[in-house]
């Protein structure tokens, strides 16, 4: 175990909700994150529509989004929790690396390529954590005063 996992099991777990079509690949990130510790997962789907539905019903802090699912796309799922007035972070997982630039134009924490291991999904983790941890400020009121 890294130090950055050491430390993400001392502070307070990260609600997640995992969305992949394949079965598999849930299951074995699930098993990635509870390795990584610091993270809760309290849904998963395996399409856009039930994906919406968990985020709606367990108001995570962070989904761990496949770009392809079923009945929509993952862009479109992102593009959808962007409008709640409690956005999730996303981290993309995702086989397909031609949508990367998309993820981060919708403000994607993190963009993880299949087959992922644990360091890097350990990466993700911080890196959502930090952007939750970071202090939510009016860009504007830290602008200098014109003139």
């Amino acid at each position: 175990m890294s130090a950055d996992s050491t430390e993400l099991k001392r502070v307070a777990p990260i609600r997640a909700v995992v969305a992949d079509d394949e079965p598999t690949a849930r299951e074995y990130l699930k098993l990635m994150l509870d390795r990584i510790g610091g993270v809760e997962v309290v849904g998963e789907a395996g399409e856009a529509a039930e994906c919406l539905k968990q985020v709606a019903d367990c108001r995570p802090e962070v989904v761990f989004l496949d770009i392809h699912l079923p009945d929509d796309s993952g862009m479109d799922v992102a593009k959808a929790l962007a409008h709640l007035r409690q956005q999730p972070q996303i981290v993309f997982v995702t086989g397909y690396d031609e949508y990367a630039v998309p993820a981060f134009e919708v403000a994607a924490a993190d963009y993880v390529m299949k087959p992922y291991n644990q360091e890097r999904l350990e990466k993700a983790v911080v890196q959502v954590r930090d952007r939750l941890n970071r202090p939510h400020s009016d860009a504007s009121s830290s602008l200098p005063p014109l003139g």
